[in-house]
């Protein structure tokens, strides 16, 4: 058995057909191709909104979804991550986009893409946030195909108008007691 090896080094990132092709003495040929992506660059968390059951933004304010100690709703509510990975890229499948609420780890209920002003490929994950949520802490992952990955990033990092990670989502009528005297 004959074992023959070659480095080879990509000088820019992008795709990459490597074609083998071996011929015994004999004459008998055998041919293998691979695919190869070379792709440096980690994926980018662009901006962070939390959606209402119609896919529009929640005003956020302090009065009514805030509090010190969290974000505060009476329904299901979505959570929208833009993210880019610049081309050329490795790509990133659905499974690699993660929203951490507390324990729990949850895929994107839907994706899409979108082109930006400057021609930019803008990634959208969707994930649907489900009554009941007891203040769970939110974070965001997402790892490209060779292994770069963002790490667990809060949410409130990528939208100013999100002060605390935790989430709430609650429809508990409060309590009313009338007595008199």
């Amino acid at each position: 058995l004959d074992i023959h090896t070659n480095q080879v080094k990509a000088q820019e990132d992008g795709k990459y057909v490597l074609q083998i092709q071996v011929e015994d003495n004999a004459g008998n040929q055998s041919k293998e191709e691979r695919i190869l992506y070379i792709d440096r660059n980690k994926p980018e968390i662009k901006h962070i909104r939390i959606l209402d059951r119609n896919h529009s933004e929640i005003e956020l304010d302090q009065t009514n979804h805030y509090l010190p100690f969290g974000n505060f709703y009476n329904e299901n509510v979505y959570v929208e991550l833009s993210y880019i990975d610049a081309a050329p890229s490795s790509g990133i499948r659905q499974d690699q986009v993660k929203l951490y609420a507390g324990t729990k780890t949850l895929l994107p209920a839907r994706m899409k893409e979108e082109t930006d002003n400057s021609g930019r490929i803008i990634k959208k994950a969707y994930f649907e946030m489900k009554l009941p949520i007891n203040e769970e802490k939110l974070q965001v992952e997402i790892t490209d195909q060779t292994g770069h990955t963002t790490g667990k990033q809060p949410i409130h990092a990528y939208n100013e108008n999100i002060i605390h990670d935790g989430l709430m989502l609650e429809n508990q009528k409060p309590q009313i007691s009338i007595s008199m005297s």
